[in-house]
């Protein structure tokens, strides 16, 4: 549990330069992302991380 949960912590650090490069007409061409795309991609990775946040005290408090 331990070990997901800092997996999760640690998810921004590579998505965030492909949130760059997914946005760069020069890489990707007329298959950029859109801003939908964008803020589903943002909103699941903070929502991630708002879980492992969550997820890491009550494992060292609850125990199993």
């Amino acid at each position: 549990m331990i070990s997901m949960s800092l997996t999760v912590l640690l998810l921004p650090l590579p998505i965030a330069p492909l949130i760059v490069v997914m946005n760069d007409a020069h890489y990707v061409g007329r298959h950029r992302n859109h801003v939908v795309t964008n803020v589903a991609v943002v909103s699941i990775v903070l929502v991630a991380a708002l879980l492992a946040l969550v997820a890491i005290p009550l494992q060292l408090l609850g125990g199993s």
